[in-house]
């Protein structure tokens, strides 16, 4: 059997998961009277329950763990919503693996869908990566049938190290957002975007690099920026405190 467990969430109309330690499943408990959902990757496999399996409380509890990023997409007219996780974990490769990742199952099509992608191009709910590397960028896919607009909410930025940086980025709008300082991001979305329309870059996006000894001083006066620079060659971007690009 795979290493993760589906539930269906009546009130996000989405499944719900978890990894043994991650996942929007609280605590990995499934409430009583309620179906589930693993998958079989080989023949004949078994599922066996322990008596000591069994728990007795009147609320599911939340272990802390490391390097665990939560996104979150809810929308404005309904209680609709959805969640997907991408954590850094040990032992995991950057392609799917059954032992960690979650394969997307989909929830109702008037409800968000969240998700990003492995390395070799599987939708997942829970997405185990190799500890960060430089420029490590991962996809994120959005779908729903509904035009309109929708709110992605990032939490769990505090479970990575302080020096990592986390940024999302919209590649529809050419917008950029820190998510050590921003948590929230509205969008309008259309049925005809690309799903594949986020990424999530664990290191600056901006390309900050080196300069050497070379100054280069920046300053605002009014409404004008000014860039006072040596013989060096690059490209200035301005952004908003959105994110957003205004010029190039």
């Amino acid at each position: 059997l795979s290493g993760t467990i589906a539930v269906l969430d009546g009130a996000a109309c989405n499944y719900i998961f978890w990894d043994g330690a991650a996942g929007s499943l609280p605590g990995g408990v499934v409430p009583p009277m309620h179906g589930f959902w693993v998958q079989a990757v080989a023949a004949s496999p078994s599922l066996t329950f322990a008596n000591d399996s069994r728990v007795h409380s009147a609320d599911n509890f939340k272990e802390d763990v490391e390097n665990v990023l939560e996104l979150k997409a809810i929308t404005d007219v309904s209680t609709f919503n959805d969640r997907t996780f991408i954590r850094f974990r040990e032992g995991t490769t950057n392609n799917y693996d059954n032992l960690y990742d979650a394969r997307r199952l989909w929830g109702s099509s008037v409800a968000p869908q969240l998700f990003s992608y492995s390395s070799d191009n599987v939708e997942l709910a829970i997405n185990a990566f190799e500890t960060p590397v430089d420029n490590e960028i991962i996809t994120v896919g959005f779908r729903i049938d509904m035009n309109g607009e929708y709110t992605i909410i990032a939490s769990g930025m505090e479970s990575f190290d302080n020096s990592l940086p986390i940024y999302l980025e919209d590649i529809k709008e050419n917008a950029i957002m820190n998510l050590r300082e921003i948590q929230e991001y509205t969008f309008d979305y259309n049925m005809e975007d690309d799903p594949a329309r986020f990424k999530i870059h664990f290191a600056d996006p901006f390309g900050i690099h080196e300069i050497g000894d070379k100054i280069i001083n920046v300053y605002a006066y009014g409404k004008d920026i000014y860039v006072n620079t040596p013989d060096v060659q690059g490209e200035i971007v301005v952004y908003n405190v959105m994110g957003q690009e205004i010029t190039r």
